[in-house]
């Protein structure tokens, strides 16, 4: 989410200064094979700039991608003679023409920069393959500055799709499977932050409350059926809408693109203009139950993040990561989606619990979540995604104790909504206290200074005892029992007290292919090379370690029930 804003307020305020001229523009594009290779040919028509230099915004950097620029092949100006030039710098194609121009017809190409399947890494960049196509709209469409309206900033933006029948299909941020799109008094913040998609995609659309919904996927899946994804996500959509009592949005849709790994699975997502963009690796390591946490999770961004703002980004990473995450597992459970339950959401919090207590960083002040922490350091990053959703777990059950039932977090949750969408109000440290403290009978501000603002980590086994709910000493925590060498083709270290140890592995073993999730219950699978010969290693990574443990148990499954919801 944070890389998409930034994107989108520095392309507003460069172009704030600079648009001028008729609003329309026009695209059309079509799928080529063009020295041999398949690409997407794309004229555009827009008015001239009256300087004789027309600058068209195509960022060379964005949402960590570099070099976006290489995507570009064969510019030309169709209908006067020109020199065309890349400002990387700036993000901009520079068209140098007659002055006295009118219109523009610029004919470009967007073509795939590396070779071979869809992998992980190139997911964010333009991909044109023989059977599809995907990319999101800041690396698709030049948009020039002259298309602005001078007064408003919005642009009148007409797509044709050429050749793309019902089965080549064409599906986007905007629509699906129409031969024209015409997007009327558009912001650029909603034309750049967008996905489209096209070709051998299946589309299933569904209704909620009236509303379009719908999904499109490419590609056979390993592990679970077209029918099973989309009633996981009308379960979804619906579940969070009723929650937050919001059936606004006329249109919305979510993409699927199926990406490569050799070894294990990864799956991601975006969240965009009417749309929700994710891609996630084909192979027998995905599970339904990854892409629902992934679904519910950025979705709840809608709210969480989107409507409810940070008054400072980073400094609340606790509330707007931290409770979507509680939200996440906290939808799915007391909706039941895909079968999960209350066993899921205990499970969940244990997770939480033991995430946190292994982190290196536990103890870290919340000052120290930064822009370059986060996003550079794993640890950091993830950091108030555990400690947000802790935190926002002992609130709700504080709530629900307080009030003898009467409220929950739920309730805490609808006054912050409410307030962002009547006053704009954002979400930091004193005001989310002093909305809180109407819940519960005691101040919140000791707690949150001492576990929040400062770092020093929550007793975990003492917040259960005083919430009432049974728990045990000791868990089953995740320990992957050993160490890569840096290049990950050699075992470093290992712990012989682990289970990777005890199914066999050992030092200075050579690595050709491994697969595991950091999660103990999720069976790690390594292929070793000895004397020439391959061994498969199996063993879940796992150690008993002193880390709080809620149980399954009816005492904690009855005070568990959502009581508020």
């Amino acid at each position: 989410m944070k890389k998409v804003f930034l994107l989108v307020v520095s392309a507003l305020i460069l172009f704030s200064c600079h648009s001028q001229g008729e609003p329309t523009i026009k695209y059309t594009v079509k799928k080529v094979f063009e020295n041999e290779r398949h690409q997407l040919k794309i004229l555009a028509e827009f008015p001239a700039d009256i300087t004789g230099i027309t600058k068209l915004m195509f960022l060379d950097k964005a949402w960590g991608e570099e070099n976006l620029h290489q995507c570009i092949g064969d510019m030309k100006l169709l209908n006067a003679e020109a020199s065309i030039h890349k400002n990387k710098d700036e993000g901009f194609i520079e068209i140098h023409h007659d002055p006295g121009l009118g219109n523009l017809r610029f004919e470009y190409h967007i073509l795939q920069d590396s070779p071979g399947v869809l992998t992980d890494q190139k997911s964010y960049r333009p991909v044109v393959q023989p059977k599809y196509f995907s990319a999101f709209s800041h690396s698709l469409f030049m948009v020039p500055q002259t298309g602005m309206h001078p007064e408003t900033g919005l642009m009148d933006i007409e797509i044709s799709w050429k050749g793309f029948s019902e089965e080549n299909i064409v599906h986007n941020s905007f629509g699906s499977k129409e031969s024209v799109q015409f997007l009327e008094a558009t912001s650029l913040n909603e034309f750049h932050t967008a996905v489209f998609v096209g070709g051998d995609f299946r589309v299933y659309p569904f209704k909620i409350e009236g509303n379009d919904v719908s999904l499109a996927i490419r590609g056979e899946w390993e592990t679970f059926s077209d029918d099973e994804i989309v009633n996981m996500l009308q379960k979804t959509i619906t579940a969070q809408r009723s929650f937050w009592r919001d059936h606004s949005q006329p249109y919305f849709t979510v993409t699927l693109v199926p990406t490569h790994r050799e070894n294990g699975s990864s799956y991601g997502g975006t969240g965009l203009t009417n749309s929700f963009a994710t891609r996630a690796t084909n192979n027998k390591n995905l599970l339904l139950k990854d892409l629902t946490y992934l679904f519910n999770h950025e979705l709840t961004h809608n709210w969480i993040g989107h409507s409810i703002k940070n008054a400072n980004e980073e400094g609340q990473y606790w509330f707007s990561e931290g409770f979507t995450e509680y939200y996440t597992i906290k939808n799915i459970a007391s909706n039941q989606i895909i079968g999960l339950d209350h066993a899921y959401f205990i499970d969940e919090i244990n997770s939480f619990v033991s995430n946190l207590e292994r982190s290196p960083v536990k103890d870290k002040p919340n000052s120290s979540i930064n822009y370059d922490n986060f996003w550079s350091s794993r640890d950091y990053e993830k950091l108030p995604y555990y400690r947000g959703a802790l935190f926002a777990f002992y609130l709700d059950q504080k709530i629900q104790m307080d009030s003898k039932g009467k409220h929950s977090l739920d309730d805490l949750m609808l006054d912050f909504y409410r307030d962002a969408l009547a006053s704009g109000q954002r979400m930091h440290k004193e005001y989310f206290i002093e909305k809180a403290n109407q819940y519960l009978n005691e101040d919140l501000q000791p707690f949150f200074n001492t576990h929040i603002y400062s770092g020093k980590p929550m007793p975990i086994g003492d917040i259960f005892k005083d919430l009432g709910l049974d728990h045990a000493p000791f868990s089953n925590a995740y320990h992957l029992g050993f160490e890569f060498t840096e290049d990950k083709k050699h075992v470093a270290e290992i712990d012989i007290d682990s289970k990777a140890y005890e199914a066999g592995l050992r030092k200075g073993d050579r690595v050709s292919f491994r697969s595991y999730m950091h999660r103990p219950d999720r069976e790690a699978k390594l292929t070793v090379i000895r004397e020439g010969k391959e061994d498969t290693i199996r063993f879940f990574p796992a150690k008993v370690l002193p880390i709080p443990k809620l149980k399954h148990n009816d005492k904690n499954t009855a005070a568990l029930a959502f009581k508020g919801s």
